[in-house]
């Protein structure tokens, strides 16, 4: 992954609403690779600053690789978008010139097996935006009671077939056969009828062959 290359998408789009310039102070709530902190860098040459945050630390790392040569110009912090008007004052930043916001998840994170956070690399049930604190989500899998965890399914993954699903991971949680992102998986397909199951094993044969991460 030390070799990826990340395009942040909507970039011309984006300086033309934030139009930066010499002078301006602009912050970042979303650096992640730092593909749009380096285009407003260089928008605002010679002297705008950027002030960037992420709560991912190795893509807080990344970018910082990739903005080392904007010095003192760049500054990058650890947090999360929500506390970002404590972290500007701190900063003693009391006024900014524009703010850009790029949400959800990146592609090296969705890339990156041993975050867990898609089913086509298999890696630990982890999912977390900040892997150096909080639950994993094996670990809420565990905590949280069958019901809670279908309404989790039901109202923030929009899956309408929650509770034979939850049933269905619990079941597995306490089989010991939920450690994996392929376990995880298996655990859904369980939870179907057996043809839709067979139909969802077929897909997911079709994206192993025609995907060269498989």
């Amino acid at each position: 992954m030390d070799d990826f290359v990340h395009e942040s998408v909507m970039t011309r789009e984006t300086l033309g609403f934030l139009q930066p310039r010499s002078g301006g102070v602009y912050a970042d709530a979303t650096l992640g690779v730092g593909g749009h902190s380096q285009a407003i860098l260089d928008a605002s040459a010679p002297d705008g600053r950027l002030f960037a945050i992420d709560r991912d630390p190795q893509a807080l790392a990344r970018a910082g690789q990739r903005l080392a040569n904007y010095g003192e110009r760049a500054q990058l912090v650890h947090g999360e978008f929500r506390d970002l008007p404590r972290l500007l004052q701190e900063a003693g930043l009391s006024l900014i010139d524009g703010l850009v916001a790029d949400l959800g998840v990146s592609s090296p994170q969705l890339d990156d097996g041993a975050r867990g956070f898609s089913f086509q690399h298999e890696g630990p049930l982890d999912m977390r935006m900040d892997n150096s604190q909080g639950e994993t989500v094996l670990e809420l899998i565990a905590r949280l009671p069958e019901h809670e965890l279908a309404h989790v399914l039901f109202h923030f993954g929009e899956e309408r077939r929650s509770r034979p699903i939850a049933r269905s991971i619990r079941a597995a949680l306490a089989a010991g056969a939920l450690s994996t992102t392929a376990r995880r998986r298996s655990a859904v397909v369980m939870s179907e009828p057996a043809a839709s199951a067979a139909r969802i094993e077929r897909a997911i044969g079709r994206e192993r062959r025609s995907s060269p991460q498989w």
